[in-house]
């Protein structure tokens, strides 16, 4: 459970990163965002798993 507050902690801030990206900033935050959401899933649906 730790280890998904710590993902879902990393996507909140690249979404708030996000919130103040412009031009090129915005390509690779974008890249960092997705990839931390997509982490937070992975980790949410192995949570599930468990229970």
């Amino acid at each position: 459970m730790a280890e998904l507050k710590a993902k879902q902690k990393v996507a909140r801030e690249k979404l708030d990163e996000i919130g103040t990206s412009t031009g090129e900033a915005w390509g690779r935050m974008e890249k960092g965002a997705q990839a931390a959401l997509d982490d937070l899933r992975k980790a949410c649906q192995d949570a599930t798993k468990e229970f």
